[in-house]
C-alpha cells in the first residue's frame, strides 16, 4: 500500500484509504464517531479521515467552502472515491444519520406544502415530509412568500 505525505501538516503521512496514519513516525489511532465517522486527534483539533486522505491524495482544497466527500458513499475512504466538494448536508448524508429535516425546502415542494398552510395539517405535513419549522421559514424568506 502506497503512502503521501501531508502538503502542510510536518512529518504527517496516510495510505491510500486512511487506515494508516502517521504522525512523526507513530501510528496515530483513528476513532470512531457514534455517527460512523472516522477521525484522528492531532494536537488539541479533531479532524477526520476523509479530510486527510484528501489532503494527501488531491492537495489542499481551492477554497475554504470545501469539504471532503465520497464520489459514491459506499465505496469507502479510498482515495479515488474522494473529492473536494461543498460544505453541508448532502441528500446522501442525510439519509444516513437521519438529518433529513434540516434540508433545504425547494421551490416545487413549498407550493406543495403552501396548499396546507391554512388548515390544520400543515404541522403534519411539515413533519410528514421531515421538514423542522425552521426550514419552513427559510423557505418563505427565499421564495418570496409571507
Amino acid at each position: 500500500m502506497e503512502f503521501r505525505w501531508h502538503p502542510i501538516l510536518e512529518n504527517l503521512r496516510c495510505n491510500e484509504d486512511g487506515t494508516e496514519i502517521y504522525l512523526k513516525g507513530r501510528k496515530m489511532q483513528i476513532k470512531q464517531a457514534s455517527t460512523g465517522g472516522k477521525h484522528i486527534h492531532i494536537y488539541d483539533r479533531r479532524i477526520t479521515v476523509l479530510r486527510i486522505v484528501c489532503e494527501c491524495w488531491h492537495g489542499m482544497p481551492d477554497t475554504l467552502d470545501q469539504a471532503a466527500r465520497r464520489i459514491d458513499e459506499t465505496a469507502g475512504d479510498h482515495y479515488t472515491n474522494l473529492h473536494w466538494g461543498k460544505q453541508g448536508l448532502t441528500q446522501n448524508t442525510a439519509k444516513h444519520r437521519d438529518y433529513s429535516k434540516d434540508l433545504k425546502i425547494t421551490e416545487a415542494e413549498y407550493n406543495e406544502i403552501e396548499q396546507f398552510r391554512a388548515s390544520r395539517e400543515f404541522q403534519k405535513e411539515l413533519k410528514k415530509r421531515g421538514h423542522s419549522l425552521k426550514a419552513w421559514q427559510n423557505a418563505m424568506k427565499k421564495y418570496g412568500k409571507s
